[in-house]
């Protein structure tokens, strides 16, 4: 099995299910920042989390609809869970906007996926 060549810029999904851009890989360990809330560092062993790298059009579709390898079972019970924590959630759900108004409110960031990077909202 041939191993993948990471480079930082490259996007991945973390044992987490975030998608994430790589900021760092030093050896096996692979760190970047969430597309999902910003947080970071996000890292991981590249061996043995289960860490998939992406194109960037994998790691958007990811950020609106969810994880693309949590098993749908665990997804639908992450969401009945944890349901401010389900990024994915239809955008008019009631839980989906007041999460994400909360966001705004706190960070008075929006991310800009043409530069991608977080920009201020005045």
């Amino acid at each position: 099995m041939k191993k993948k060549k990471w480079h930082i810029g490259d996007f991945y999904e973390d044992c987490a299910y975030h998608p994430c851009l790589v900021t760092c890989i030093d050896g096996d360990v692979i760190s970047g920042i969430s597309l999902i809330d910003g947080s970071s560092p996000r890292s991981c062993s590249i061996s043995h989390c289960g860490v998939v790298k992406l194109t960037l059009k994998q790691a958007l579709d990811i950020k609106q609809s969810g994880p693309r390898s949590m098993p749908k079972k665990d997804k639908e019970d992450f969401e009945k869970k944890s349901p401010n924590e389900a990024w994915w959630l239809d955008a008019n759900s009631d839980i989906a906007r007041s999460s994400k108004k909360l966001e705004k409110d706190k960070t008075g960031l929006k991310f800009d996926y043409n530069k991608m990077r977080y920009i201020r909202i005045d």
